[in-house]
């Protein structure tokens, strides 16, 4: 039996959002890691469950060194439905998030005045094209000089240009640099060398991944169900690359009425790489396989329950399995419930097992697009040497609901394991969300570590998979609002296998917040009061507290005990002069609050 951990540090509220999809495949850069210690981060987010997301933008919040900010209640962007951030910091401590706009292509580079400044600046769309759409952009930066990767969509709706092609590629992916802070782009989609239809006929979502580490830039683009990871690295900052395939693909490229047997090893499309300060790259992607036995133009099959976490060294020229998905019971099998890697059919509808029981209903399905168990790795390597991994994998007899008519999903956890000898070789994994009936996704790692400490920063709700993939014309899974987590881990607890793989932990003893703010405050500004919605996860007294900018006391109010679940706090502003307030919700141990203006 594994054993369960005793985490070594708590977890941290940074906010929500009902849009749930934060990547179809690799995670990006959304944890900046100052020199000082202190930290910022963004994620796609939306303040609500309206249908089409019309609120969707980038959420920011920043560590100062000694707390977070208040979870945010809106978008940086001015008035635009954008969503994919990276996040980065320019000279002269202005920090930049890079998001997509999905409803015609292009990006927009927002700035703040200071890192963890609150006052946001919207440039202009930028990187577009007519006839494509460039989005879904991945970045990073070396001073002024920013790398941008971006797919175009394959958006099939009438209003949407047609599919590009680039020198006969379909969809590709494409390198943008600037040298001015995204001001101007003096390299704006280009193809990288190489990468052309002697390997690839198409791009992928979400299927790269870039580092830069002082002049030197690494780019891994995957192909999942069949293709290369390849990798390309400048050492002159962006100039020119060089081209390296890091896992071969047998029979690229890869064409749906080719026949190629059974169980041909590819990669998920989930990719990340790091470079370390020698100048070397490290690798690493979610493995699987896929199957194609006669010579239709149908779809081929892959295997969605692969379950192996990939890693490559350039110095040493290794791969390797380094992780996926836990034997926690010790009986040398993996136990993964029916809906865990299954998607939804036709017209939305759960898929049902046909086995020698007769039919069983999936009461869910939980399946992250094409990717396998073991998934979505993120990656750093540190002055040291020492490289850290982290991804998600399906917590082996974890699961959403036990019904014995109908079957249902695992859980996802987050996972960490590390290589303190340039990735020759690796520690097991440990689990360090051990979140029990939570599903933990969407991992993203700093790529520094200050103070000895390893900031992740992860997804979680209450229901496997997303809204946005795997929500069924019954609604199995609905718009909920989704946690956004972070964790301060001690590098020497990981080094000392301190963390354990769980279940076991419970959420008091991780020390995880019982009230959260599902909806702040509306309307906002107001004349006449207004209501702010929070969440309980337990029985808890509720109090009430406004105060001015001055940080005075002008309201209080005992709510006395409230149920778990959704509660409605009013807030009455008839005594209030016009102005800026701060409203704080407590629950003893914990608070969450919030900024209203009152208007007369």
């Amino acid at each position: 039996m594994r054993k369960s951990g005793h985490l070594p540090y708590k977890f941290d509220t940074l906010g929500f959002t009902y849009y749930d999809l934060q990547t179809n495949a690799s995670v990006g850069n959304r944890v900046l890691v100052h020199a000082d210690g202190k930290v910022s981060v963004a994620w796609t987010y939306s303040p609500d469950g309206t249908t089409e997301f019309p609120l969707r933008g980038s959420a920011y919040n920043h560590y100062n060194g000694t707390s977070w900010g208040a979870p945010p209640t809106s978008r940086i962007e001015t008035n635009l439905r954008l969503g994919w951030p990276s996040i980065g910091v320019l000279p002269g401590n202005k920090e930049y998030v890079i998001s997509h706009f999905a409803t015609s292509g292009g990006l927009h580079v927002m700035t703040n005045d200071a890192i963890g400044g609150s006052n946001w600046t919207t440039g202009p769309r930028v990187l577009t094209i007519a006839g494509g759409k460039p989005i879904w952009n991945r970045a990073d930066n070396n001073g002024n000089t920013i790398h941008v990767l971006t797919n175009y969509s394959d958006s099939a709706a009438s209003t949407d240009p047609p599919n590009i092609r680039v020198d006969g590629m379909l969809l590709p992916t494409t390198y943008s640099r600037s040298t001015d802070g995204g001001q101007t782009w003096s390299t704006a989609l280009s193809m990288l060398p190489g990468y052309d239809t002697s390997r690839y006929l198409r791009g992928g979502g979400d299927q790269y991944a870039i580092d830069a580490n002082g002049n030197n830039v690494a780019i891994v683009i995957a192909d999942n169900l069949g293709g290369d990871v390849s990798l390309w690295k400048s050492s002159d900052n962006g100039q020119t690359f060089t081209k390296i395939i890091v896992d071969t693909f047998a029979f690229a490229p890869y064409k749906t009425d080719k026949v190629i047997g059974s169980n041909v090893p590819t990669n998920d499309g989930s990719v990340d790489v790091v470079m370390d300060n020698n100048g070397y790259a490290h690798v690493f992607w979610g493995y699987s396989e896929v199957t194609k036995n006669h010579p239709s133009a149908d779809s081929s099959f892959f295997t969605p329950a692969s379950n192996r976490i990939m890693y490559w060294g350039e110095q040493n020229n290794v791969k390797r399995i380094i992780g996926g998905m836990m034997d926690m019971n010790g009986d040398t099998q993996l136990t993964v419930a029916y809906g865990t890697p299954r998607s939804l059919g036709a017209n939305n509808t759960l898929p049902r097992l046909q086995d020698s029981l007769g039919t069983v209903d999936l009461i869910s399905v939980a399946r992250y697009g094409n990717t396998s168990l073991a998934t979505m790795p993120s990656a750093m390597v540190d002055a040291q040497g020492r490289i850290f991994c982290v991804y998600s994998a399906p917590l082996e007899g974890d699961l959403y609901a036990s019904n014995e008519a109908r079957e249902t999903s695992n859980y996802r956890d987050l996972f960490i394991t590390f290589s303190t000898d340039g990735g020759l070789t690796w520690a097991d994994p440990q689990n360090i969300s051990q979140g029990h009936g939570f599903e933990d996704v969407f991992g993203c790692v700093g790529k520094t570590i200050v103070n000895n400490v390893l900031h992740v920063i992860w997804q979680r709700d209450e229901i496997p998979g997303t809204n946005l993939q795997n929500n069924s014309s019954d609604g199995s899974h609905p718009t909920v609002n989704n946690v956004i987590l972070h964790a301060s881990i001690p590098v020497q607890a990981i080094i000392n296998n301190q963390i354990g793989l769980g279940p076991g932990v419970s959420v008091e003893e991780i020390d995880q917040p019982n009230v959260y703010i599902t909806n702040g405050f509306y309307p906002n500004p107001t004349s006449n009061g207004g209501e702010v919605e929070i969440f309980l996860t337990e029985t808890s007294p509720v109090t009430l507290t406004v105060t001015n900018l001055l940080g005075q006391t002008v309201a209080t109010q005992d709510l006395g005990k409230q149920a778990p679940g959704n509660t409605t706090v009013k807030v009455a502003t008839d005594n209030f002069a016009a102005g800026v307030y701060m409203y704080n919700i407590s629950t003893g141990k914990y608070a969450v609050s919030g900024k209203m203006v009152v208007t007369k």
